[in-house]
């Protein structure tokens, strides 16, 4: 690459951890098309193929908050639940799919 050359950022990885999210609430309860499940997590995998560890971190943790925030979306009507309760359990639950594709 040449000094004067910008990388152009490839649409596929900030579309990918979304799409998988998506198909992952998919195969959970209401909907229950297991299948997709395996399409979400391969589809995240192909994403950060070839990226740099922490890229691949990144990618992998905002995958996981969306898909924690569309699973428990049924807990904001819990009594005495908060939206800050919300942030810390899909953020913590998130770091786990960060974790896991961080090597």
């Amino acid at each position: 690459m040449k000094p004067t050359e910008v990388p152009v950022p490839n649409p596929f990885l900030f579309i990918a951890p979304v799409l998988s999210a998506l198909l992952l609430v998919l195969a959970f309860p209401n909907y229950n098309v297991g299948i997709l499940a395996w399409l979400g997590l391969v589809l995240l995998q192909v994403a950060i193929l070839g990226t740099k560890p922490k890229y691949a971190f990144l990618l992998s943790l905002f995958s996981g908050v969306l898909f924690f925030i569309l699973v428990f979306w049924w807990m904001i009507s819990v009594p005495g639940y908060r939206p800050v309760h919300h942030v810390i359990l899909t953020s913590y639950l998130g770091l786990y799919f960060g974790v896991t594709d961080y090597s």
